[in-house]
């Protein structure tokens, strides 16, 4: 189950390459795809981080570098900024089934 952790975390690694790809291409918008860029590195280094150390706490931090963008993509008009933010909720899916089983057994 930890190698799901690492397959969020490569999913968020390509969640920002899609981010640089939109962000040289876009004419509108591109400030928003660098920031999906940024929070995407970061949630993959907190799912590795998860991975490593196995500590609650990366897991509070994962959530919440995933969920700025999901929240910032939901707030935009666009058909292209809605999907972003369904696509951002699959690792989400991949934590909660990689974590629930050893939620009681990780370190505070």
């Amino acid at each position: 189950l930890s190698y799901m952790l690492l397959l969020a975390g490569a999913g968020n690694l390509y969640m920002a390459y899609t981010a640089l790809n939109s962000a040289l291409n876009a004419s509108f918008g591109k400030w928003v795809w660098w920031v999906d860029v940024v929070f995407s590195v970061l949630a993959a280094l907190a799912a590795f981080l998860i991975w490593r150390h196995r500590q609650k706490f990366w897991v509070v931090v994962y959530f919440v570098f995933l969920l700025i963008p999901v929240f910032l993509f939901m707030s935009i008009k666009g058909q292209p900024f809605k999907i972003s933010a369904m696509i951002h909720l699959f690792p989400l899916v991949l934590l909660y089934f990689a974590l629930r089983p050893i939620w009681s057994g990780m370190k505070d």
